[in-house]
């Protein structure tokens, strides 16, 4: 994604904080950078206009690009979170979700800096059983993950990862992306079940059909 942005620019982007840094990011970052598809770049060796291209160019290939200032608190970089990664820290899904919904992704919950751009997902890995991503978005196999809800996550599952990330942004909870559909999942699950009103006999944790579509509306594809 980055190398995209790099030919569409003509120039290299300097990475000045990376992906998993548990222990080691800067303090301000908090979580963020603890697990994958999250990078810093300097912007000190751009001039405003520039910067403003980088941005764009970052949203186009589908990161979530924030612009941090010293107004806020931060050494001024650009701030970017891969849209569709499965592996993102929970703190780095509800960016993503902050940013499609047109705000900053901070705690004040301010309005997003520069132009919005169409979101895409950029093909980032291929699903289990080598089904091509629909629409650039991750597919979820329907009777796979409701075999492994109901036998408790003997299994880990790429499918299941990308249920927990959906499920941290949809109902802000902060589940570990671990791939098994354990109790926490499950009772994640079921929260989501009840918030979009699904009738009590389907409340029961275990995907079906018309809730797991609802969940990946704008994530996944379910198959």
């Amino acid at each position: 994604m980055l190398e995209a942005v790099e030919r569409k620019l003509g120039r290299k982007l300097v990475i000045v904080q990376g992906s998993f840094l548990a222990g080691k990011a800067a303090k301000r970052s908090g979580p963020t950078h603890n697990r994958a598809g999250v990078v810093d770049i300097r912007t000190k060796d751009q001039n405003a206009a520039q910067q403003a291209q980088t941005l764009v160019e970052l949203r186009k290939v589908s990161f979530a690009a924030f612009h941090r200032t010293t107004k806020q608190g931060f050494a001024d970089h650009i701030h970017a979170v891969a849209i569709g990664d499965p592996g993102l820290d929970p703190s780095a899904a509800r960016q993503v979700e902050a940013y499609r919904n047109g705000k900053n992704g901070l705690k004040d919950g301010g309005p997003l800096d520069g132009p919005r751009v169409k979101i895409t997902v950029f093909p980032l890995t291929m699903p289990t059983g080598g089904v091509v991503p629909v629409g650039g978005r991750p597919v979820v196999h329907l009777v796979t993950v409701q075999l492994q809800f109901r036998a408790g996550g003997t299994k880990v599952l790429p499918d299941v990862k990308t249920i927990q990330l959906a499920l941290n942004a949809r109902i802000k909870t902060s589940l570990a992306v671990d791939g098994r559909a354990g109790k926490f999942t499950r009772e994640a699950y079921k929260k989501h079940q009840k918030a979009i009103g699904s009738a009590p006999k389907f409340i029961d944790g275990i995907p079906g059909p018309k809730d797991l579509a609802n969940l990946g509306r704008g994530r996944f594809r379910v198959i």
